[in-house]
């Protein structure tokens, strides 16, 4: 029962079906020539960069994606060899789903026999054994393989907003008797009409595909280096050092336990992948599944602890945020239902162990002589030789967020240190909560700029200077971001400053231009 129910959580086709549930379906279709035309009035080619190319999805679908088809050719009803010329009129041989037979068209030439994927009445795009009819007649003379390299075409049809089209312009036909560059060809030099296949994703209810658009958001990097930076300087800065610490040890299993696994993401076809960031990560357990559980969890019970809030709306909020990064992952296919049970379950578990513990070691990074060189060897041995992969698949994510909590504590053991921190006396143990006000949400905003520029400042200059030390260090001729000492060395040192400006460089910025805030120096508890 119990390996029933992983196998059938894990099954991509559940992925596939949640899709087509939620709107998002796959079609392919005939396209005539080698080259689909840029009609501006009812299809613009995204790959021009024209203005109005910009459709939901256009820059989601997975270019490079390998779709392999295998087919035989049929002509006259008769078997004929490879050195066969056909004389007199070409024929052309349709690859879409509905195949042409005698002038007239045949439904859905894909079966269940291995011609064709139908699985719980969804029927997808063939994936292994295509047998095109021509004029109704067979020729079983050739095989002929199908790559997409790279060869994807995005256009946004005019008519649909939330319809998207993917031609392949490039197609690697390597058996002889046919042509590359997407086009079949008669056997040796005999020429006729030329069709391709082409891939439409339908997004039929757009204000989902938004939704999963925000929930993927608050689980990426833009997200972390903008929006928790803001609650820090303008809400409390308290809060946000517990909660990274949370997020940094659910984030770091996660990578770790992705790269000890080595799960692949769920297959396309069927599952229609919409996300591409993150495709070079393997798959078990969801990351962003764990951190959009963990996060909005302690930020829920640290508001309730310190400030006087209703309970009910927080909760919602949490659960909302929760949910909305949960769907994201299915919707955008890019994970499968076993991989989120397992990273909400990881996640929880998590919370359970290490959320009691969070405040007592936030106070001990500030307060401890020795806290920054216990985090920096700490963290540099998790980085490196406790790893458990080379520089592969999500060793960059698990370093990049490990350097910015690292920065982050010996930021905030330089503001007590230097006698910037102190403990506030008399600080009521839940403090009273008033409406925000237009001009606090103005300061809110120009910190929220003006520190998310610094920091931007900070992580180009920071960069571009540790690649070059670090390849110079290595020995290399030139700079090598892929080297795996380089790779760990620049990221770390770029992360760990900007943790460094979020924690005590922007909040001295912003009381030295006058509008930093007089709460953020007394927040060590």
């Amino acid at each position: 029962m119990f390996s029933r129910a992983i196998n059938t959580l894990g099954d991509p086709y559940l992925v596939a079906r949640f899709q087509k549930y939620c709107g998002v379906e796959l079609i392919a279709e005939e396209e005539n020539g080698c080259d689909r035309p840029n009609h501006r009035g009812s299809g613009v080619d995204a790959t021009h960069n024209s203005p109005g190319s910009i459709s939901p999805v256009a820059d989601t679908l997975r270019s490079g994606d390998a779709r392999r088809r295998t087919a035989s050719r049929h002509s006259n009803g008769n078997n004929n060899n490879n050195n066969n010329n056909n004389k007199g009129s070409s024929k052309s041989c349709d690859h879409s789903v509905a195949a042409h037979e005698n002038g007239c068209v045949r439904e859905n030439p894909y079966s269940i026999d291995g011609h064709g994927a139908v699985h719980d009445g969804v029927s997808y795009p063939n994936t292994t054994a295509v047998e095109p009819v021509c004029n109704g007649s067979v020729n079983h003379s050739a095989t002929h393989a199908e790559t997409f390299n790279g060869g994807v075409s995005t256009t946004l049809e005019g008519s649909d907003p939330s319809t998207v089209a993917l031609s392949s312009k490039q197609c690697s036909c390597e058996t002889a008797g046919f042509s590359a560059n997407g086009c079949v060809r008669q056997t040796e030099s005999a020429s006729h009409d030329r069709t391709k296949s082409a891939t439409r994703v339908v997004i039929r209810h757009p204000f989902l595909y938004y939704a999963a658009r925000v929930g993927a958001f608050l689980g990426n990097e833009e997200f972390y280096l903008s929006g928790m930076p803001l609650i820090l300087w303008a809400v409390d800065s308290a809060v946000i050092r517990q909660t990274a610490l949370l997020w940094w040890l659910v984030m770091y299993l996660g990578q770790a336990g992705k790269d000890y696994l080595g799960w692949p993401r769920p297959a396309s076809p069927p599952v229609v992948q919409l996300e591409t960031e993150h495709l070079d990560e393997f798959s078990m357990p969801s990351t962003h599944a764990m951190a959009g559980t963990a996060i909005p969890l302690l930020l829920a019970t640290l508001l309730l602890e310190r400030y006087q809030l209703p309970m009910l709306p927080v909760v919602c909020v949490a659960l909302l945020w929760c949910t909305t990064t949960c769907f994201s992952r299915l919707y955008l296919g890019v994970h499968t239902a076993l991989d989120l049970v397992c990273g909400i379950v990881c996640a929880l578990a998590v919370y359970a162990g290490f959320s009691p513990l969070m405040a007592r070691y936030d106070l001990y990074q500030q307060t401890h002589l020795l806290a920054p060189l216990v985090l920096v060897v700490t963290s540099l041995a998790l980085c490196t030789v406790c790893y458990p992969s080379p520089n592969k698949g999500a060793k960059g994510n698990a370093v990049t967020i490990t350097a910015v909590v690292v920065g982050l504590g010996i930021g905030s053991w330089l503001n007590y240190q230097l006698g910037f921190s102190e403990v506030a006396l008399n600080k009521p143990q839940r403090m009273p909560v008033s409406a925000p006000t237009l001009a606090w949400l103005g300061v809110a905003l120009l910190q929220l700029g003006v520190g998310v520029g610094a920091v931007f400042a900070v992580k180009v200059v920071v960069r571009g200077v540790t690649v070059r030390v670090f390849s110079a260090m290595f020995g290399l001729d030139k700079v090598d971001t892929e080297h795996p000492g380089v790779f760990v060395g620049y990221k770390y040192t770029t992360y760990m400053c900007l943790g460094l400006t979020i924690s005590f460089l922007a909040p001295l910025i912003f009381t030295a231009l006058g509008f930093g805030r007089p709460g953020y120096y007394q927040e060590v508890l």
